[in-house]
């Protein structure tokens, strides 16, 4: 498929694409008869699992030293593991900070809430709700 299609595929923008290239995340490509990139479907899965990988926070330098190992191909299955548990790890405690946020803001959904409720016809908060509720920003 042509860089179009392929960048439609995979999310990414044609540009990316070719910096992906540049770095060394994607193997330069088949070339056609015009000099146009022509890609495969495997590396459109590879493309799909950089697009993963770099979701879950893994740094383009890290992903370009996961290509490279790759790229050795079998002897490097133990680093290549290695790398993915680090950073399963750190995607661990992403989700872990994710989750207090999300108490958070559910929280002060409910405060709001709340306070509307509180609030009489002129959109004034009782006296006795500002005495007895805890506001903050």
């Amino acid at each position: 498929m042509k860089i179009g299609a392929f960048a439609k595929h995979s999310g990414l923008s044609v540009d990316t694409i070719r910096y992906y290239e540049k770095v060394g995340l994607l193997k330069p490509p088949y070339r056609d008869d015009g000099g146009r990139r022509v890609f495969d479907d495997e590396e459109l899965n590879w493309l799909k699992f950089l697009v993963q990988l770099k979701a879950t926070g893994m740094s383009v330098a890290e992903m370009v030293a996961y290509s490279d190992l790759r790229n050795q191909g079998t002897a490097t299955y133990e680093a290549r593991q290695k790398m993915l548990i680090d950073q399963r790890k750190k995607v661990a405690i992403q989700q872990a900070i994710l989750n207090e946020c999300a108490l958070l803001l559910d929280d002060k959904v409910t405060l709001y809430n709340d306070l509307i409720d509180e609030r009489d016809d002129d959109g004034q908060t009782s006296k006795s709700s500002k005495n007895t509720r805890c506001y903050q920003p």
